[in-house]
Parts: C-alpha cells; structure tokens; sequence
C-alpha cells in the first residue's frame, strides 16, 4: 500500500480546467509502479526475469471533479488476487474527502513471448493486503460491441504512444476515448477501459463510436490481428 500527494499542473487539465483521464492515469501509473518497486520487483530486474505486469481492466467514479492546481492524494493498494489476475484498488482524496475511486486489474505477462504468466512466477513478495474496498464496477468483455452500420475512424500507432512495454501505452487509450467519443466534453462521471490485445508501433487502430446513457461506447479493432484491440464507455455529469 502506498500513499502519495501531488498537484494537479495546468498541463493536466483540458479545456474546462478539470484533470484528463490520461493525466490522472499517469499519475497512478507511477504510484502503483513504486508500490511493486518496494517489494524488489523493479521494473528492470523483472525484465531480468522475462516479464512485466500489464494492465487489463480500468474503471474509475469521479464523485468529485479535479481541478487545476488541487492537491490530491492517491492510495494505491494491491488488494487481492483472483486466478492470475492482481486486483489494484485506487482512492484519490482532497482535503481528506475521497473526490475518485479506481479499480484496476494487472496480469504478469512474458515480456518476450507476449503471454500471461502465474502470480506464483513472481519472486518477490506480493502478498494481497484484502482492504475492504467496495471498488468499481468494471465492463463486462463485449458488454458494449461494435456499433450496428457505424463507421469507423483510424488510428494509427505511433513512436510517441509506445511504452517500455513496446506497446500502445494504457494512459493513451484514455484520450482515444475522449477524442473518438462524439460528445461534448463535460465533467467526467465515469469511464471504463478493457484492454482486450496490445497494439504495437505502426497498428491501425479502426475505432467505432456509439450512443451511451450521458456518454457514449467506444471500441477499436486492430487491422493487423482483426481483433478487438479496446472497449470502453464514459458518462458525463450533467446537470440541468
């Protein structure tokens, strides 16, 4: 478990002064990185070891939005683990008041063979520390689909969006998602990501686009395996 503060920069925020997904992502990227990196599971000496955690499933509520220049705390926990999947749970606070929770799900994946590994190929202490967190719903694999007679806009994977993984970069879906969902950007109620296939440099990318309750279903099919490389839905606060 670990619990960091920082400021939201004005580089975070989008045109409503309110923090982008992908910025946040970033930020809880680093800390749920140095939380492993204290029990010795460096990113380098697990590359040692012919492996590194991916992640699979994201869901965040906002009950809150954040702005420019808030100071927040993010607690990141490795709360349990189903199967081979490890269960990270995320509370964002201000002033002490919880403003954001996240559900996360990470697997161990072969860095050089590009398949999932046991949690028990770990050797280094990760024991689950079982908080009660009531965690966020996250999608359903398929729940949403490829929109009946939609078109689709591509993508193309570039250097700048890879990651030390060699591939698309999570935090960059996020602004897919955002950039491809067709509605006015408002204050973020929620949004959920599966990851359902990496996406490496040059991979285009045909994403669809759907109506959603407040928000809208986004998804993306990867012309180089013809299989769904995302699926995610977002809503928006809307007030009225």
């Amino acid at each position: 478990m670990l619990k960091q503060k920082i400021k939201v920069n004005s580089y975070d925020v989008g045109e409503n002064s309110e923090i982008k997904l992908s910025a946040l992502m970033k930020y809880m990227q680093e800390i749920a990185v140095e939380d492993i990196s204290g029990t010795g599971a460096t990113y380098e000496k697990m590359r040692e070891d012919d492996m590194v955690f991916v992640i699979i499933r994201f869901g965040i509520n906002f009950l809150s939005p954040i702005r420019k220049y808030d100071e927040i705390e993010i607690l990141t926990v490795n709360n349990r683990i189903d199967g081979i999947v490890f269960v990270r749970e995320f509370i964002i606070y201000r002033g002490g008041i919880p403003v954001a929770e996240a559900t996360t799900h990470w697997v161990l994946m072969s860095y050089s063979r590009r398949f999932p590994l046991r949690p028990s190929a770990l050797r280094w202490p990760c024991e689950p520390a079982g908080m009660d967190i009531r965690g966020v719903e996250l999608l359903k694999k398929s729940e949403t689909g490829v929109p009946d007679k939609a078109e689709s806009t591509p993508y193309t994977v570039c250097w700048s969006a890879l990651d030390e993984n060699r591939h698309l970069n999570n935090t960059v879906y996020a602004d897919l998602v955002f950039d491809h969902c067709g509605c006015d950007i408002g204050s973020v109620k929620s949004c959920r990501i599966n990851f359902d296939g990496e996406a490496l440099g040059g991979d285009i990318i045909d994403i669809f686009t759907g109506p959603g309750e407040n928000g809208a279903s986004v998804c993306g099919i990867n012309r180089r395996t013809g299989k769904l490389c995302f699926e995610a839905d977002v809503r928006f606060a809307y007030n009225g």
